[in-house]
């Protein structure tokens, strides 16, 4: 506890952290199929609350949208797969997590007007999802902002990884010098 002749600490909370990307990864969802442009905005950042509410101004208005989202609990999911901290200038720290999300998914569209669920339709998923959350952090005070949903990202394979990196190697090579053309 920070006192006269302490400083605050940053505590990392992980435990905290899984809870609370399943809940606003819920919240999302459900927001999603509701409709609702405001909640959407108020728990994920730019441009994922942006692709998300341009997704539904192109849904027709005589429809609408019912989702089912139900956990799966296993011994790999729901889990930490990254917690990071990095200070972004004097006064702010950047806090992020990636927690991998497994569930069972089902939506369908409806007509509004009468209730029957419109032909084809129905999708039922299960998924992993990697849900990135990020939220700011004081460095002074050490006292953060709640967690928003900064997106989701698809994992890594090990062919992909080494791909990448060769692509970089060559890149940073080429920017040196190594394979300039003989002109």
């Amino acid at each position: 506890m920070p006192s006269w002749t302490r400083r605050p600490r940053w505590r990392a909370q992980r435990s905290t952290i899984v809870p609370t990307a399943q809940a606003l990864h819920r919240t999302a969802l459900e927001a999603y199929a509701a409709g609702d442009a405001e909640l959407l905005r108020s728990i994920c950042l730019g441009n994922h609350a942006d692709t998300l509410i341009t997704a539904l101004d192109r849904r027709p208005s005589r429809e609408a949208v019912r989702f089912t989202f139900e956990p799966k609990r296993s011994v790999w999911y729901p889990r930490l797969v990254s917690h990071i901290i990095c200070a972004m200038d004097a006064t702010q720290a950047s806090e992020q997590a990636i927690v991998a999300i497994s569930s069972r998914q089902r939506m369908e569209r409806y007509h509004v007007g009468t209730g029957m669920v419109v032909p084809g339709s129905l999708r039922l998923q299960e998924k992993v999802e990697y849900v990135v959350l990020s939220r700011l952090v004081d460095i002074k005070s050490w006292v953060a902002r709640p967690w928003r949903i900064w997106g989701t990202v698809a994992p890594t394979t090990l062919e992909g990884y080494y791909r990448d990196k060769i692509a970089t190697e060559r890149d940073m090579l080429s920017r040196a010098g190594f394979y300039k053309s003989s002109s």
